[in-house]
């Protein structure tokens, strides 16, 4: 085969840790400078965002998920988060919707993140209840077992003290009715 004939693919493999265009490589630097800011590092980090090559609309709105993904993974930096959309904001004046769509993503994610945490409070307190109406019935449970065991124990006695009653009586009524019978000829081995 020729090598001239063979066509390459609109979309080509490309061995990992090799970019493609400009736009993933942006990108993958923001999602880096994104992955190592911190308070103390907040100032050079943001001019290193700042030259990363933020330049189109397409780029911006894929940092601004970036942005908003991190503050919503690490609630504790979102302000630190919200100073860098307003710095970026600042940075990028060709871009102003940017500031606009920040807040709208973060107040979203608020929203969302409110409705989480309901939801999770809600399944915290159903098991909750869930838990103590178990523990109340295997209570109630184990109270009806302890009185049907003490009643039984009790009837047991019961009976048996009054059998020992009954037995003794009848001894002395066989007695009576012994002494009776040889007062009167009767002998056990017949009428006579």
């Amino acid at each position: 085969m020729d090598p001239a004939t063979i066509a390459k693919a609109a979309n080509p493999w490309v061995p990992r840790g090799r970019v493609r265009d400009e736009k993933e490589k942006v990108l993958r630097t923001v999602q880096g400078i994104l992955n190592k800011l911190t308070p103390e590092m907040f100032a050079p980090l943001v001019q290193q965002l700042l030259s990363s090559g933020i330049n189109t609309p397409q780029i911006l709105q894929e940092v601004i998920s970036l942005v908003f993904t991190k503050a919503v993974d690490e609630p504790t930096f979102c302000p630190m988060y919200a100073a860098l959309c307003e710095n970026l904001s600042r940075g990028l004046p060709e871009l102003a919707s940017f500031q606009s769509r920040c807040r709208k993503e973060v107040r979203k994610g608020k929203r969302e993140e409110t409705r989480r945490e309901k939801r999770r409070e809600k399944g915290r307190e159903k098991g909750r209840e869930k838990g103590r109406e178990k523990g109340r019935e295997k209570g109630r449970e184990k109270g009806r077992e302890k009185g049907r065991e003490k009643g039984r124990e009790k009837g047991r006695e019961k009976g048996r003290e009054k059998g020992r009653g009954d037995s003794k009586k009848g001894e002395g009524e066989m007695v009576e009715e012994s002494v009776w019978k040889q007062t009167r000829g009767e002998t056990r081995g017949g009428e006579g």
